[in-house]
């Protein structure tokens, strides 16, 4: 599970010195504790990794667009810190389908749902392909396929 991995290298790093990694570890764990409190589940029952997923996505994509910032700022070193931290979280994620995958699994549900308007078939090509693949991707290439 992704949650137990964050808290065993989250373990290592601090017995390693490693500050870097220490902090944008205990920043996950942090999210992750976020999450359970407002969504009122037990703190110390790890979430499944479908639940942690989308949190780590939602906190690479917050980086991602801090390094576009930081870069037209002209702040090189908060760019390479940023672009160490992102590394480290797509690390605890899996790898994510291409738009090929994407596209090859969005038209079968196409095929397997006729009559089912847009809506509907953006919604059972997300519950197929799960945290793989950004919802907006999602919904692109299923509105280019149903035009």
């Amino acid at each position: 599970m992704i949650e137990s991995s964050i808290n065993q290298d989250l373990k290592q790093a601090l017995l390693s010195g490693d500050k870097e990694t220490v902090s944008i570890l205990r920043f996950l764990k942090s999210s992750i504790q976020d999450f359970k409190v407002n969504n009122g589940l037990d703190r110390q029952s790890p979430l499944d990794d479908n639940q942690t997923i989308p949190i780590l996505n939602k906190e690479l994509k917050k980086i991602t667009e801090s390094i576009e910032v930081f870069e037209k700022a002209g702040s090189q070193e908060r760019v390479n810190q940023s672009l160490a931290e992102a590394e480290i979280i797509k690390k605890y994620l899996p790898k994510p389908l291409n738009e090929v995958d994407i596209k090859k699994i969005v038209q079968d549900v196409i095929e397997n749902n006729p009559g089912e308007n847009m809506g509907s078939l953006i919604s059972l090509s997300r519950q197929k392909i799960g945290p793989m693949a950004d919802g907006s991707l999602i919904a692109q290439i299923v509105k280019e396929l149903t035009v």
